[in-house]
């Protein structure tokens, strides 16, 4: 079983203060005590350049840091590929043009044959 954490929960686990880090935190450890392969795909990659624009670079490194922390691991894939699957999702309506990042992240989950999402 391999889950992919979108990056909310990547976030959630960086910062102690955050309203569902305590939850996040719960439930990565919970996949560790199994044996559960945690992945995060390269839509991380591009939300991380949103970050650092706004929170700065010591901000991208705590959210960088906690993959290492907790063993996740950053499956980089061919963006080119991670757009094209998720046009696909949004010609079959999976999700509005208005969640066009989520599609990102669902197609990324896909390509690296993740059997889970959490978001």
């Amino acid at each position: 079983m391999k889950v992919y954490l979108d990056t909310s929960v990547i976030i959630s686990l960086a910062d102690s203060l955050d309203v569902f880090h305590t939850q996040s935190l719960t439930f990565v450890n919970s996949l560790a005590k199994r044996d559960i392969e945690c992945k995060v795909g390269s839509p991380l990659l591009v939300e991380l350049g949103g970050i650092f624009k706004v929170r700065g670079a010591a901000r991208c490194f705590e959210v960088t840091s906690t993959l290492d922390r907790f063993g996740i691991e950053l499956e980089v894939i061919d963006m080119k590929e991670v757009w094209q699957l998720s046009q696909l999702y949004l010609d079959e309506h999976a999700l509005t043009a208005r969640h066009r990042l989520d599609m990102l992240h669902y197609a990324a989950a896909s390509l690296i044959h993740c059997t889970h999402l959490a978001s």
